[in-house]
């Protein structure tokens, strides 16, 4: 049966096969979290304790994902299809400029399109699940979650659906499908899926120039992070972005004030991936 059930798949065609392990990967890291974090909310218990049995079930999911334990025929190819390679000094600091800077502009173009047009503020019903929980019990669900979703979507969608995407397309065409299918699972509206797709573009386009999912990695459960305690912690305010429109002359200047710093960090942002470019070039003429 096991023989089969290999044939089967190794027929499928590779980007059949990258994309359905991407999202199973996916679903082995983000549908736990969900059961347990619902779990402790709806038992009432103010300790987050979900916090710590996710973690002992992370490291547990890294262990396998990274190559470790059985079966051992999978091994070499897990661990290259994760991609949690190490980063050298300069690389690293390099990635963490960029990826900082990508980070910002992204969060001002999310700013931008909340201002832009009036929209239900219908992504805060999440958020609506916190409410008369203590912060010692929302702040860390929110900065478990944060690293949960940093972790498993890089390792998902810029490890084990790009890495074999790269090696057969190259990674331009990989990095492309791949922002492509991040960007519809996130089953965005049509004003923001631009802003998924150019999200997931930088992203890919990190993981491949350090050859890493973990600055990626780092940064993007940071990103999710700072964007979560502050919608959680001034709710109000963000509603209000939501439903004020610039068209409508209610929020000019914040919008002009957002779409700049969007234009100014995306040309920042644009130059250190570069510059990361130049570096990763550099390095490997040394070895």
């Amino acid at each position: 049966m096991g023989e089969r059930l290999k044939l089967a798949w190794m027929k499928l065609p590779l980007a059949v096969r990258a994309i359905i392990a991407g999202f199973a990967v996916l679903l082995a890291g983000i549908v736990p979290w969900s059961a347990l974090a619902s779990a402790n909310l709806q038992l009432g218990s103010t300790l987050p304790w979900a916090v710590f049995v996710e973690l002992a079930y992370l490291a547990g999911l890294w262990w396998f994902l990274s190559g470790k334990g059985w079966p051992k025929s999978t091994s070499s190819v897990r661990r290259q299809s994760l991609r949690a390679n190490a980063v050298g000094p300069r690389l690293l600091g390099w990635s963490i400029v960029a990826g900082s800077l990508f980070v910002s502009t992204l969060i001002a173009l999310r700013v931008v399109g909340w201002l832009l047009v009036s929209v239900p503020p219908t992504t805060l019903e999440e958020f609506a699940l916190l409410e008369g929980h203590p912060a010692w019990t929302a702040v860390p669900l929110l900065l478990m979650g944060a690293v949960v979703t940093g972790i498993m979507e890089e390792a998902a969608f810029r490890g084990y659906m790009q890495v074999p995407l790269e090696q057969r397309y190259g990674p331009e065409i990989a990095i492309g499908v791949v922002a492509v299918i991040f960007a519809l699972a996130h089953f965005p509206s049509p004003l923001a899926l631009p802003g998924f797709i150019l999200g997931a573009v930088g992203w890919g386009l990190l993981a491949y120039l350090t050859d890493s999912i973990l600055p990626g990695a780092g940064l993007h459960a940071v990103a999710d992070a700072a964007v979560w305690i502050w919608v959680w912690g001034d709710r109000a305010s963000v509603a209000s972005l939501l439903t004020t429109s610039a068209l409508q002359g209610d929020a000019s200047l914040p919008f002009v004030v957002a779409a700049g710093l969007t234009v100014a960090l995306g040309i920042a942002a644009t130059l250190a991936f570069w510059k990361l470019a130049r570096v990763r070039q550099a390095e490997r003429l040394k070895r």
